[in-house]
């Protein structure tokens, strides 16, 4: 009997060793990646932060890229709802403007380049996930030229009403634009594929990012989202026609004998 029950003891193990060896080995658990705003990632920098440690990623629209090589061709821009940032990418730029991504951020960098607060460099392939190429378009804050000048939506898509251009030219270099109160340069490199087109002569809608060199700065992404077509503001008004009809002596009558 005890032969039996031992026998049954050591099948009844070999069973469970070779059934134990042949499962398959469990992976570890993904990692957790936590999603956290743009005016976040910027907050991080102003605490003291150099270099991202933790796992978090950002999502947000590409507003501005080399396409019409208005920047550089390692830069891009990005957006969402609360702010915007610069980035820096290492190797060949794919991002699209406009497309939506995501931004995984451990191990980048951030950067005070002049004043511009960058983060990079970026990986595309290892530290960018594609979202959609056709998100919801995304709208410019509208503000004035006072804002900017404080510093405030830094690296955002902005709108400017009232404002143009202060001397005729061309795009190519740092121009002039003015709400004829205040003024701040729109900055196009020479490289620019609208660099030699004309500046808009008139006073309207002014459409770009809004950015820092040293100073304060506003680029273009197209000149086609430009409608700058108005009257211009300073001009000096000019006198056309002078009448008081004091020369018309019989009841103000004979108007038609009036120069004019």
């Amino acid at each position: 009997m005890k032969n039996i029950s031992y026998a049954l003891f050591t099948f009844l193990t070999a069973c469970f060793i070779i059934i134990s060896c042949s499962r398959e080995p469990v992976p570890p658990p993904e990692p957790v990646i936590n999603y956290i705003t743009i005016e976040k990632l910027r907050e991080m920098f102003d605490q003291g932060v150099t270099t991202v440690d933790t796992n978090i990623y950002i999502k947000g629209i590409i507003t501005l890229t080399p396409e019409f090589k208005n920047v550089p061709s390692f830069i891009v821009y990005i957006q969402d709802s609360t702010a915007g940032i610069c980035l820096t990418v290492t190797g060949t730029n794919t991002f699209t403007l406009n497309s939506e991504v995501k931004i995984f951020c451990r191990g980048i960098t951030f950067t005070d380049y002049n004043g511009l607060l960058q983060f990079g460099d970026i990986s595309i392939a290892d530290q960018s996930e594609l979202v959609s190429l056709t998100p919801d378009p995304l709208i410019p804050a509208s503000v004035t030229l006072d804002q900017i000048l404080t510093g405030e939506h830094q690296a955002e898509y902005v709108q400017l009403e009232g404002v143009q251009f202060k001397d005729p030219g061309t795009f190519s270099g740092s121009k002039i634009l003015t709400d004829c109160n205040s003024i701040i340069d729109v900055y196009t490199r020479s490289d620019a594929t609208f660099a030699s087109s004309a500046l808009p002569a008139g006073n309207g809608t002014f459409k770009g990012i809004a950015s820092v060199y040293t100073s304060k700065q506003l680029l273009l992404r197209d000149p086609a989202e430009l409608t700058m077509n108005g009257n211009r503001c300073g001009v000096p008004s000019v006198t056309y026609l002078s009448q008081d009809f004091n020369s018309l002596t019989t009841n103000y009558t004979n108007v038609s004998a009036l120069p004019g």
